[in-house]
């Protein structure tokens, strides 16, 4: 029997997609009708049943529309329960429940099913929509493509005419009778046998069990079970679990094989069969796609809604297709989500299984419309075209109707096709209690509170056991027989027994190189392995000559022939390594670059250490010449490969990318994906606004992150460790302590700490591409992030997936710094007629005039020792070599400072007799850095010299070690290991390796105390030293520019602020140390270029970009009327399209026009008069107009005073010159009569010395006590700092504080915080 049904309520939720239990948000139920009729139409029962307000009134804007006033529903109206009660009873003698847009009215009766107490009935019948399976029968266009049709728009198309009375109950339920009658009638819906049959499985349970009894006799008692439905966090904002908790979660359960199915992606497949394969899991692969067959065309986005395609990879053929698909899916089917059709998949079917999908596929959506036929004819297509083999009947257990109403069909189905039947849990979490974090990521996803989100209304979609699902079964009402759910078990067991996919890890896939006809006419040949080894060997003779003709190493035969040798063994090694064709790749990129004229970097990372990297010119660095290993770049006993970093010149990417796209092909080049983590402040505030809490400025979550480490990597501990510590510490603020501490925030901080590590987004890598040997889908996934396709696998943080499966991975970083090289090199070559290339090319460093420039401390713009905590190092170090540069890059970082190593490296540079060592062994070995490991490959040196070990083992202990560190520490420190700690493979292998160098250490004397001494010396360094071929490469970098800045000061800083960053600070910063190297910044003149500009040696002319409001389209018109030569009387009858009053206004405020007059007031009223003169009398203001307009106005207009020319220029250009210039004046002045160095309160550092600083604001505030107290902006003109004066302290000074002015006094710091220093003499001395 069908009932057709309909409800009036007190209006509409908040958010319809909200759970059946957010009472508040679902409205309540006025008025109940519904008709119960048998399969011919015929009415059986009517029921029309007011409902009593209890607890609610019915709003006024409700009434208007189903007219049901208070007063008539508490005269007529009946209890909510006794109208629910008999509507059940009509529920459970029928099996169809029809509705117009059934989800909402299911949806209101469920909850009022929930508020009484009772049993979710809704959930126990059959549903059908006329308004989902009438949209491409009504074809009614809406905005987007067809929309669903209204009751009456139905009856309408139905019956040409409309009802009467809509919105009341009865009626609607009559009108609707009467539609879905006729749509029956008129076969728009497809019940076939199943009206008769009413879907009940019961029967082909039954039989499908009694067909498994007679195969296999009796049914296994120790039988498994395998879900294939495991959602990781790379399910973005929907999985809450990590790869290793479903493993655990699979060994707790005995299960064998875990099968992921992220959504619509497979970037964290890789992660997940590695975690699955060191836990002795079987991973299967898979993927969830959305499926939408309307891809394409414009009619599609509502009546087509995704729907969910279970896809999973039997075998490597499955693999390179489901690869296809999902490259598809972002190409072409790419509308907010990535979507593919079907006949995609059908296209791309070998290899693959596929099931039913469950209550979220294809099969469920015609259902839900109606069209049981449509269903059955999908499911023997999918069936014919994947055979019973590989396209799988899927039930699970949900509460809820759709679910049951799937299952029940697809039992059937299965029985009457005989197809393989498993059970499935769809997974989003781990743990049953952990559906507070995917409710918690819904919540961010949706940027809503838990209570408004559109949360999973099911609460069984965790790992379950076989318990679980016995239990579930129960309380859900489906009462399947358990050894019916047995035989399904089995059946995923079964399924899963035949997906043998393996990853191939640490199998090669770089492009082959194809050399270019030069190439190959020049060296003879086109074979890789011969080509490489001529272009190096005739490379490496060029760059010997070199330095045989007076170079910066002097050669002989013997050192020659250690290069050549060198060469060859490097050679050797990547040939094993099969990675001539990568070098050959990055080469012919370099060679493209050196014929554009991009520059390229001198190195970055370990690749400097590679001689064939140098002799190919991917790096400028001699390795041998600056003692660096290849080992470090290139380990020979290590699976895993390195990659080549390399820097460009900023703006270069489009050049890089087509040549790679022309070479390779746009299918083979991808940018490299990152996944971006919830880190700890951004966690917290994000776990905490789901839960209702303010997060904003004045927000106590925003108090909590202001006082957390600004980097967790400083910190000594995690987040975990810190919300512990911190309300014990006495920084702590009593508001803080009291957010900590409340019980009330106890689930937020668990979730926060829970959720660490976790994937929030997607990233674009700044640097890095891939490229794949052939169309990537033959390697890997892809993704997309910002409508940009990325590889799908990472190279970063603990993901070396690229590594692992052998793809190429290249970084092209953009570097301005080789922007400004570039342009100074040509600005000299242009003004001063020289070229200057090569003795940048080759840079002295042994030249002292750059050391002493570097410790002058008017850094800006030297590359990686600019900060003003490096210059405030370099100048404690007396930095007087390239190596104590290269020490200085590698110390100046948070790990090292941390230790304290930087002072310890100034202490016994400046003693060297108090350098104290754990063994003078040590001695010879740590010379250069005065005591201190400063670099990882001191320690592969160390590994080398003391214990024997070849320099790859070094390296491979250097890696464990770091690996291992905090296990190393443990034991060190005496404490016992747990078992997992002591299996833990990193420290594993370092027992061994370290047993090898402990054993190599007695062979060079050395006792086993000796030994642990250095052990936990080494320690020490764990994680803090640093790669030495970079820190040269970037000191090499440094030295290029000290060198221009040094001898070509004004072409340096011209093309610096050419290239300068979008900070204003930085951009004050770089003017300020123009002045002090003497160089005059002018404002912008009508000789002005769009960007600076150098006028001579001494002077740099401000350009029209600086000039706010002023755009390249208005300048482009001022160039094509020659604006520098331009007459006055010219420019003023020149009729502008572009150049505008705001253009024209800014110049002038900037002070471009002011050779033309004293009075800014008079160009603005030539202008003005100019633009009164319409077209046609343009000509009357010609030569002699404008000089009779000219001379009636001459003695109008006072010149216009300096400081107000002073103003408007700060106000048009942001930039105070004037106080550069006296800033600078002031130190000069320092210098020169006191003979020291006056510093700006930026580099504060001791208290018995005078600073100057610019007040750059004042604002008084309240303090929550009601205490005034003052924030203060200080700066040096480039950066600045911000300080707090309490108000006694504040009113000894505030007659002299005016913003503007500049000051001298002496400063302390209490807590961390800075202050003035109490009794210091305090003078504005501008």
């Amino acid at each position: 029997m069908y009932i057709v049904f309909d409800t009036e309520t007190t209006g509409l939720p908040e958010d319809f997609s909200a759970p059946i239990t957010d009472f508040d948000n679902w409205p309540r139920i006025v008025q109940i009708a519904w008709k119960v009729y048998d399969l011919n139409g015929k009415e059986i029962s009517s029921h029309n049943r007011i409902i009593k307000p209890d607890g609610f009134t019915i709003p006024q804007e409700s009434i208007r529309i189903h007219r049901i006033t208070n007063e008539r529903a508490n005269r007529n109206g009946i209890p909510l329960k006794n109208a629910l009660d008999e509507f059940v009873s009509s529920i459970s003698s029928s099996k169809f429940l029809i509705a117009h847009n059934i989800s909402f009215d299911d949806r209101v009766t469920a909850c009022e099913f929930l508020r009484l107490g009772m049993n979710n009935h809704m959930r126990d019948i059959t549903h059908v929509c006329t308004m989902n399976s009438t949209i491409d029968f009504c074809r009614i266009q809406g905005k987007m493509g067809l929309k669903h049709p209204s009751l009456t728009e139905l009856h309408q198309k139905l019956f040409e005419k409309k009802f009467e009375d809509a919105h009341d109950a009865l009626v609607d339920v009559e009108a609707l009778a009467k539609c879905f009658f006729e749509l029956k009638k008129l076969g728009a819906l497809s019940f076939g046998e199943y009206e008769t049959s009413l879907l009940d499985s019961k029967v082909s349970e039954s039989s499908i069990l009694d067909k498994w009894k007679s195969k296999s006799k009796e049914i296994e008692e120790n039988s498994s079970m395998v879900h294939f439905g495991v959602h990781t966090y790379h399910s973005i904002l929907q999985g809450a679990g990590e790869a290793g908790e479903y493993v655990e979660e699979a060994k707790k359960h005995n299960h064998k094989s875990l099968v992921l199915t992220d959504l619509s992606t497979l970037s964290g497949s890789f992660s997940f069969y590695k975690k699955c394969k060191s836990e002795n899991i079987k991973p299967i692969i898979g993927c969830e796609f959305f499926v939408n067959d309307s891809i394409g065309e414009y009619e599609s986005k509502l009546q087509n809604k995704n729907v969910i395609q279970k896809v999973i990879i039997k075998d490597y053929q499955g693999f390179l297709n489901i690869n296809r698909i999902n490259y598809l899916s972002f190409q072409d089917g790419y509308y907010r989500v990535p979507r593919v059709k079907t006949d995609w998949i059908l296209e791309n079917k070998e290899g693959l299984i596929l099931t039913t999908s469950s209550k979220n596929g294809m099969i469920s959506k015609y259902l839900q419309m109606g069209k049981y036929l449509d269903a059955e004819n999908y499911l023997k297509k999918m069936l014919n075209e994947f055979g019973k083999q590989s396209y799988i009947a899927e039930i699970s257990i949900e509460d809820n109707s759709l679910q049951r109403q799937y299952n029940n069909f697809i039992i059937n189905m299965a029985n009457k096709y005989s197809m393989a039947l498993i059970f499935s849990n769809e997974i989003y979490y781990p743990k049953k209690e952990d559906n507070v974090i995917q409710d918690v990521l819904q919540s961010v996803s949706q940027k809503k509170s838990i209570k408004k989100s559109r949360t999973k209304e099911n609460r069984g979609m965790y790992y379950l056991g076989m318990e679980d699902v016995f239990e579930i079964n129960k309380e859900f009402g489906f009462n399947y027989d358990e050894k019916f759910l047995k035989t399904c078990f089995i059946t995923s067991e079964k399924l899963s027994s035949i997906c043998n996919f393996d990853f191939e890890i640490n199998v090669e896939k770089y492009p082959n190189y194809k050399a270019t006809e030069d190439v190959v006419n020049y060296f003879k040949t086109d074979n890789t392995e011969d080509l490489i080894h001529k272009l190096s060997h005739a490379k490496l003779n060029q760059k010997l000559k070199i330095y045989e003709n007076n170079g910066p190493v002097k050669v002989d035969a013997e050192k020659v022939q250690k290069y050549r040798d060198r060469l060859n063994y490097e050679l050797n090694v990547i040939k094993d390594k099969k990675m001539l064709d990568y070098f050959l790749v990055v080469w012919e990129l370099i060679r493209f670059c050196e014929k554009e004229d991009i520059s390229v970097g001198p190195g970055r990372g370990s690749a400097a250490g590679s001689l064939l990297s140098w002799c190919l010119d991917i790096t400028k660095i001699d390795p041998l010449r600056f003692s660096l290993y290849f080992e470090r770049f290139l380990n020979p006993t290590r699976n895993s490969p390195p990659d080549i970093d390399i820097d460009f010149e900023t703006g270069s990417d489009v050049k890089t990318d087509e040549f790679l796209y022309n070479k390779y092909g746009k299918e083979c080049v991808f940018p490299v994906i990152t996944f971006s983590t919830f880190n700890e402040k951004g966690c917290l505030k994000d776990v905490a606004k789901a839960f209702g809490q303010e997060g904003g400025f004045e927000s106590d979550v925003f108090s909590v992150t202001k006082e957390m480490p600004k980097m967790f990597m400083k910190y000594d501990g995690d987040l975990k460790d810190w919300l512990r510590d911190w309300p014990n510490n006495k920084e702590c603020s009593t508001r803080v302590k009291n957010w900590i501490l409340d019980p009330e925030n106890k689930k937020i901080i668990e979730i926060t700490l829970r959720l660490q590590g976790q994937v929030r987004n997607l990233g674009k890598h700044a640097a890095g591409i891939v490229i794949t040997p052939s169309n990537v889908w033959n390697s890997m996934p892809i993704n997309v992030v910002k409508g940009i396709r990325v590889s799908g696998f990472q190279e970063s943080g603990s993901g070396k997936d690229l590594s692992d499966l052998g793809i190429l991975k290249l970084d092209r970083l953009n570097l301005t710094t080789l922007n400004v090289l570039k342009e100074s090199i040509n600005l000299v070559k242009i003004n001063r007629g020289i070229d200057i290339s090569e003795q940048v090319k080759y840079v002295d460093l042994d030249n002292p005039d750059l050391f002493e420039e570097l410790r002058g401390g008017n850094n800006q713009g030297i590359f990686q020792f600019e900060s003003d905590g490096m210059s405030k190092m370099i100048k404690k170090m007396h930095t007087e070599s390239f190596e104590e540069m290269v020490a200085a890059n590698a110390l100046y970082r948070p790990g090292p400072m941390g230790l304290k190593a930087h002072e310890e490296y100034i202490k016994n540079k400046k003693h060297p007799e108090d350098t104290t060592l754990v063994h003078s062994c040590l001695e010879p070995l740590l010379k250069n850095t005065n005591g201190v490991l400063i670099f990882q490959e001191q320690l592969m040196f160390i590994a080398h010299e003391l214990g024997g070990m070849s320099l790859g083992e070094g390296d491979n202990l250097r890696k464990v070690m770091d690996k291992a560190s905090k296990i190393i520490k443990k034991r060190l420190s005496g404490d016992k290991l747990e078992p997992k700690e002591e299996n833990n493979k990193s420290y594993k292998e370092y027992i061994d390796l370290w047993k090898k160098f402990k054993d190599g250490c007695k062979v060079n004397g050395l006792n086993d105390g000796e030994v642990k001494s250095i052990e936990e010396w080494l320690v020490k360094y764990l994680g803090y030293s640093f790669n030495r071929s970079h820190s040269v490469s970037y000191s090499y970098i440094a030295m290029q520019t000290l060198f221009m800045k040094r001898y070509y000061p004004t072409e340096f800083y011209t093309a610096l602020l050419n290239n300068a960053k979008n900070d204003e600070d930085w951009l004050s910063s770089a003017i300020m140390g123009a002045f002090l190297k003497g160089i005059k910044i002018l404002p912008p003149s009508r000789k002005s270029k769009w960007e600076w500009t150098m006028l001579d040696e001494e002077s740099v002319l401000m350009g029209f970009s600086g000039i706010n409001g002023m755009g390249e389209i208005a300048y482009d018109e001022l160039q094509k009327v020659n604006i520098e030569n331009i007459s006055k009387d010219k420019f003023f009858t020149n009729a502008f399209s572009k150049f505008n009053k705001t253009n024209f206004e800014s110049c002038l405020k900037a002070g471009v026009f002011d050779d033309w007059s004293e009075s800014r007031e008079e160009l603005k009223e030539l202008r003005r008069m100019k633009m009164k003169t319409n077209t046609m009398q343009l000509d009357l203001f010609g030569q002699n107009s404008f000089d009779i307009a000219q001379e009636s106005i001459k003695d109008k207009y006072e010149p216009t005073e300096k400081d107000e020319k002073y103003k408007q220029f700060i106000e048009v250009c942001s930039l105070d010159l004037e106080l550069f210039n006296k800033i600078s004046t002031i130190k000069q002045e320092f210098q020169t009569r006191y003979n020291f160095s006056i510093e700006s309160v930026i580099d504060f550092d001791k208290q018995e010395k005078y600073y100057f600083f610019v007040l750059k604001s004042v604002i008084q505030k309240v303090s929550k006590n009601g205490k005034n107290y003052w924030s203060l902006e200080l700066g040096d003109g480039g950066s600045s700092v911000k300080m707090v004066v309490w108000e006694d302290a504040y009113d000894r000074i505030k007659d002299k504080m005016e913003v503007g002015g500049i000051y001298l006094t002496k400063f302390s710091k209490d807590r961390g915080w800075l202050k003035f220093q109490d009794g210091a003499q305090f003078r504005r001395i501008y």
